[in-house]
């Protein structure tokens, strides 16, 4: 195990006004995608404001564009934009929508450009999670019935794809601090409790499957980078006894689960649509469309236009749902490929790879970002949260944060 200094007092004395401003409505930003979009957009303009205005800007560009995951993020927003050209004609709208959609590459990059300092880097830990705190207790004071929520307590923050993954987020954070050298019992004993109440939420009132997913995924992923190879087997045998239980424990999540299973085995031949069944149309068509135009792909935002095309093509019967249009494959790495071709692809994973295996930050947070960015990875073989509001600016913050370098680093070794 790893340990780190813990505490979360001001970074250095010399950080600018300008610095903390950013790092500061960064953090806002971050909570905000819980509760409130305009919040988060405001706080994200603040930071790209108060960036143009540190004096040492040059510096924290030219350190963010030698990081591997840095360049890398630039390079693939670079295709994009390229790829806007590629390929048959088509709306511009659909084109500048998906352009527009890949904005949390760079606001990555400006997190990384930001979060060199550890300190920084636990506070929007710690931040995130107390920020959590309202929205996870609402939820389970909604479901129990002691008061009435203006909506539905799994949809309380803003959606259920939201509320799921931003408290598997917070459970996660809360799970990684349990593995932290320095902590006394009390405040080990605080961050137990805070996985516990965040994982029970995603677990028992959740019913985002990409919840239940990331949260399983990310602790495996950050128990591989900070333990050892016996207490991580404890930890997947652990893991192995809890899911199965949870699931036949919590009659919320086996009739998510369940649900999709039978919607995705059903898919040919049901005659209404259902969230996996219409997945695995959406993939079986999508993929018809790769093996046309594998290598250069169809242009940004050609997805939709393509994919009614395939459909046309079908020739299925009037009023079968399976004639239904979309503009999201639902699966990141089919719609990538679909529209930035075998080379967008290859790019969009080695970034993903780059966050991985990088070694300019702390061993804890590198355990951190790789648990994240490997959850949206599994989660994103069934949505696009890399490019969602929401999903795609918190990983974005996160990762970048995490995998940023700090020269000045004072780290216990393992």
């Amino acid at each position: 195990m790893t340990s780190i200094h813990l505490s979360t007092d001001a970074a250095s004395a010399d950080s600018s006004t300008a610095l903390r401003v950013a790092r500061i409505a960064a953090i806002v930003a971050c909570i905000g995608l819980m509760y409130s979009p305009p919040v988060s957009n405001l706080a994200i303009l603040v930071t790209f404001v108060a960036t143009l205005l540190l004096p040492d800007l040059k510096s924290r560009w030219k350190a963010a564009i030698s990081h591997p995951a840095g360049w890398l993020a630039l390079v693939f927003v670079g295709i994009v934009f390229v790829w806007c050209f590629v390929g048959e004609a088509r709306p511009w709208k659909h084109t500048a929508t998906e352009f527009w959609s890949w904005r949390k590459l760079p606001w990555f990059f400006l997190v990384l450009m930001l979060f060199d300092d550890d300190a920084w880097k636990r506070k929007l830990s710690v931040w995130f999670v107390l920020g959590a705190i309202p929205g996870v207790l609402l939820t389970f004071v909604g479901v129990s019935g002691l008061i009435a929520l203006p909506v539905e307590a799994d949809k309380l923050l803003r959606n259920t794809g939201t509320q799921g993954v931003s408290l598997a987020v917070a459970a996660l954070v809360c799970f990684w601090w349990m593995l932290q050298g320095g902590l006394t019992p009390r405040q080990r004993m605080l961050w137990v409790l805070g996985f516990v109440v965040f994982a029970a939420n995603v677990m028992t009132v959740s019913v985002a499957r990409a919840g239940y997913l990331g949260l399983v995924v990310s602790v495996v992923v950050v128990g591989a980078f900070q333990l050892s190879r016996q207490q991580w087997l404890g930890l997947v045998l652990a893991v192995g006894i809890a899911v199965p239980t949870v699931f036949y424990t919590s009659d919320r999540m086996q009739d998510r689960v369940m649900k999709g299973v039978n919607e995705w085995r059903a898919a040919e031949v049901s005659t209404e649509p259902g969230s996996l069944g219409m997945r695995y149309i959406f993939y079986k068509h999508s993929l018809a469309i790769i093996e046309g135009n594998w290598l250069l792909g169809n242009g940004t935002g050609s997805f939709n236009g393509a994919y009614i095309q395939q459909v046309k093509s079908m020739n299925y019967p009037e009023g079968n749902w399976r004639n239904m249009f979309t503009d999201d494959p639902h699966n990141q790495f089919i719609h990538t490929w679909i529209d930035q071709g075998l080379l967008g692809l290859m790019v969009f994973v080695a970034w993903i790879a780059a966050v991985v295996t990088q070694r300019r930050s702390a061993p804890p947070f590198r355990a951190l970002a790789a648990g994240m960015v490997l959850a949206w990875t599994a989660a994103s073989m069934f949505n696009g949260h890399f490019r969602s509001f929401a999903e795609g600016h918190l990983l974005a913050t996160f990762v970048g944060a995490m995998v940023a370098a700090n020269p000045r680093r004072v780290s216990a070794p393992p």
